[in-house]
């Protein structure tokens, strides 16, 4: 999720990551096609009602939970939220929201086996502006 400069960040209360920074999201549901996904793992995750503004890229990774893992493929959008978005937390999942310019996003990255690629795909964007 991007307001103008910044991204959005969650830091994760649950595992696998606990405690990190991550980028919202998560998996889609059956035949759930990764925008509507997108969609809804926004509003289950911030309370935000986000539009899909077009596809950042997709990334291969592994995800890994108590002695079990599977590769994925990992789609990111940028999305728009409208003016000023206020996330509401499912605190379930997550302990805070943070918003980040693209040279303050922390280094404590959750699943670093992709994402710091999509941080460097979106800070590549601004600067191509």
């Amino acid at each position: 999720m991007v307001d103008g400069d910044r991204v959005m960040l969650l830091r994760r209360s649950i595992d696998p990551w606990r405690g990190h920074w991550d980028i919202p999201g998560g998996f889609c549901d059956g035949a759930e096609l990764p925008e509507d996904a997108v969609v809804r793992e926004l509003r289950e995750e911030t309370g935000l009602e986000v539009q899909v503004i077009a596809l950042l890229g997709m990334w291969l990774d592994t995800y890994s939970l108590a002695g079990t893992s599977f590769d994925t493929l990992n789609s990111y959008y940028l999305l728009d939220a409208g003016p000023a978005p206020r996330p509401r937390l499912d605190r379930s999942e997550n302990s805070e929201v943070g918003w980040f310019t693209a040279d303050a996003v922390p280094a404590d990255i959750a699943f670093p086996g992709h994402q710091p690629s999509v941080v460097a795909a979106w800070q590549a964007l601004g600067s191509s502006r």
